[in-house]
C-alpha cells in the first residue's frame, strides 16, 4: 500500500471468510481504528477482532505508518473468548444489573419469577465453540434461574423458553425449554441439586447448532440441539425473586 500525503490503503486478508479489504486510513492513524473499519468490513463483532502483523498480534496503539512500511497488509483472525456483559436495555423491568454488568439480581415481589431477564450486549461468536460460564452467586439458587440463548427478536417482557426466540437452561429443574416444550436431562445430573456458588457453563457449538452443559468443570452431556446456525444469538440469564437473594454472576471466558 502506498500513501499519498497522509492517506494510506491497508489490506486486510479475513482468514474467516477469505476475503480481503482493501481499508483507506490515514498514515498518523493507529491500529485501533484499523480493527474497528476491518471488523465493520467483516460483519465481526470489533472486541473479538485479531489483527496479525509479521506473525505477531498488533498492539492497538502500533502507528498504521508503520504497517505501511512493512508491507501495508495484515492479516484478521476472530477470537471466540468473548466479555459478557447484561445490557440494562435488554432487561426485564424488575431485573437489577450491577453498575459493571456482571451481576443479575432481583428484588421482585413474587419469590419465584420467570421475569427477571437480562440480555448480554454483544453476539456469540458466528462460527467455532464458544464458552460461557455463569456462578449462581446468591445466598440462594432460585427454582427459575436459567442461562439462554436469544436471538434478536427476543423480548425480555417474555418468559425465556416461552417463545421461538429463545432457547433456555432452567438450572434447578434440569430442563431445556424452547417455543415453551420442555426436555428434561436429570440423566445427566448425578447430583440434580444446584447449591450456592455452582458455576455453569454451556460449550456451544455455532456449526452444529449444539450446547453441551458443565457443571463445576465438569461436563454433563449436551442439552440444546437445533439451535440457528446463522442467526445472531445472545446470552440472556433470568433470576428468581428471592427478595434479592439470588444472584447470577457472568465469569470471565477463562
Amino acid at each position: 500500500a502506498a500513501a499519498s500525503s497522509d492517506a494510506v490503503t491497508v489490506a486486510v486478508h479475513d482468514l474467516v471468510s477469505g476475503m480481503v479489504y482493501s481499508l483507506p486510513l490515514r498514515a498518523k492513524d493507529t491500529a485501533s481504528a484499523l480493527v474497528e473499519k476491518a471488523a465493520a468490513a467483516g460483519d465481526h463483532a470489533a472486541g473479538q477482532v485479531v489483527l496479525l502483523f509479521r506473525g505477531a498480534r498488533i498492539d492497538d496503539a502500533l502507528p498504521i505508518a508503520k504497517i505501511v512500511e512493512g508491507g501495508g497488509a495484515v492479516a484478521l483472525a476472530v477470537s471466540t473468548k468473548m466479555k459478557l456483559v447484561f445490557d440494562r436495555a435488554r432487561a426485564s423491568p424488575s431485573a437489577e444489573v450491577s453498575d459493571d454488568g456482571l451481576e443479575l439480581q432481583s428484588h421482585h415481589p413474587d419469590y419465584c419469577s420467570r421475569l427477571n431477564i437480562a440480555v448480554c450486549t454483544a453476539p456469540l461468536p458466528s462460527f467455532g465453540e464458544t464458552r460461557v460460564t455463569v456462578k449462581l452467586d446468591g445466598n440462594e439458587v432460585g427454582c427459575y434461574d436459567s442461562v439462554a440463548l436469544v436471538d434478536a427478536s427476543f423480548d425480555p417482557a417474555t418468559e425465556l423458553g416461552r417463545d421461538e426466540h429463545s432457547w433456555s437452561v432452567e438450572l434447578t429443574y434440569n430442563r431445556t425449554r424452547h417455543g415453551n416444550s420442555y426436555t428434561a436431562f436429570d440423566e445427566l445430573m448425578e447430583d440434580a441439586y444446584w447449591s450456592e456458588g455452582d458455576t455453569a457453563t454451556l460449550l456451544i457449538d455455532r456449526a452444529a447448532g449444539t450446547a453441551v452443559l458443565q457443571r463445576n468443570g465438569e461436563t454433563r452431556g449436551k442439552v440444546l440441539s437445533g439451535l440457528p446456525t446463522s442467526t445472531p444469538l445472545f446470552v440472556a440469564c433470568n433470576v428468581c425473586g428471592h427478595e434479592g437473594d439470588c444472584t447470577i454472576r457472568l465469569l470471565d471466558d477463562d
